[in-house]
């Protein structure tokens, strides 16, 4: 059964804080064993900024890339040290197909925020769309040891070792690892897993 490369890769669509605090309105997950992170101190971002970063993930969520590009690149100019216009200009850039670039800005991101999951995860698509497997693997993997139950590195990485590395064994353990993370279990990663049992 061919698995969707695109399918569940919706934290490609994950619009990023923009405050480098971390503060969010995701519901509060168990403590995992700590990472070593480096502490990151709040930014206070006026309304304006806000209001400019709104519309730039407004236009990206609607696929106005062009113009998502244009407010974001001028975001990361006008506040170099805010870590969701270089987060976000990276989906953008990626969404294009300027891999160096999307690269950059995503590297960038993780320098501001080092713990921020959803950046490795998104590196890992990109490096994995690059056809460069090593290193999605690495960003993934990355992403699961700040936080395990980051649902979606679990299913991307999953869908990694299934499809591009053949290593069927631990495609299923980090499919069954989202399935247990997800509010209700998804219908065709089940019959993924089913179907790399019948593999075994």
């Amino acid at each position: 059964m061919k698995r969707s490369t695109n399918y569940c890769i919706a934290a490609i669509s994950v619009v990023f804080s923009l405050s480098l605090g971390g503060c969010g309105s995701a519901p509060p997950r168990q403590a995992a064993i700590p990472v070593p992170v480096e502490p990151v101190a709040p930014v206070l971002i006026d309304e304006q900024t806000r209001s400019d970063f709104s519309l730039a993930t407004s236009a990206l969520a609607a696929g106005r890339l062009e113009e998502a590009e244009r407010m974001l690149v001028a975001l990361t100019a006008a506040h170099p040290d805010l870590y969701g216009p270089y987060a976000n200009l990276g989906i953008v850039y990626a969404r294009e197909g300027n891999v160096e670039s999307a690269e950059k800005a995503l590297q960038k991101a993780i320098t501001l925020k080092p713990g921020a999951v959803e950046t490795y995860n998104q590196l890992g698509i990109l490096y994995r769309n690059a056809g460069r497997f090593e290193d999605a693997r690495k960003a993934y993997e990355r992403a699961l040891e700040i936080d395990p139950k980051y649902a979606n590195a679990q299913l991307n990485i999953g869908i990694l070792y299934d499809l591009y590395l053949l290593d069927y064994k631990n495609a299923a353990k980090h499919y069954k690892r989202y399935q247990r993370l997800v509010p209700e279990k998804d219908e065709e990663v089940s019959m993924w897993i089913a179907d790399l049992k019948r593999r075994q």
